[in-house]
């Protein structure tokens, strides 16, 4: 809750500079990933297209930023590694999130979900960026964790 406090006091620049800062920012569990960028996903969570996301994290797992990769169609949008990790790299991340949304409110991974997973996974342990989950978020307030799940 503290940090869904500081994040309705501050502007969305100021964001980065307070989840540096903030010893509640480091994520060990999906949840908290959810809760530490509630406002900035929020907008997501009511799209009408699918949108794919990745969280940059630093070797304590805090968050260095959250960047849209790509918008899609109302059930399928495009991600291709080169592009994951080009913000990863730029952000001299150690670890990554992977986040999209299901407009249809169905948290449930498609075989395609399956698919991007593993080979999104696989190109970071090539470059050594380790994936760390995969958040599926809809509109309702629940979320789908791949590694919560056993996906990963």
């Amino acid at each position: 809750m503290i940090v869904a406090e500081k994040l309705m006091r501050h502007t969305k620049a100021q964001l980065v500079d307070i989840l540096m800062s903030s010893a509640d920012s480091q994520v060990i569990f999906p949840s908290d990933l959810v809760e530490v960028l509630a406002d900035r996903l929020d907008p997501y969570r009511f799209a009408k297209q699918e949108h794919f996301l990745v969280a940059t994290l630093n070797g304590a797992h805090r968050v260095i930023n959250l960047h849209e990769i790509s918008k899609g169609l109302v059930n399928h949008t495009l991600v291709h590694p080169r592009e994951v990790y080009r913000k990863a790299l730029e952000d001299n991340a150690v670890a990554i999130i992977l986040a999209h949304n299901h407009p249809s409110g169905i948290l449930k991974p498609s075989c395609d979900d399956l698919h991007v997973n593993e080979r999104l996974k696989n190109a970071g342990e090539l470059m050594g960026i380790t994936v760390l989950d995969h958040i599926i978020f809809g509109p309702n307030l629940g979320f789908y964790s791949f590694m919560e799940s056993g996906e990963f």
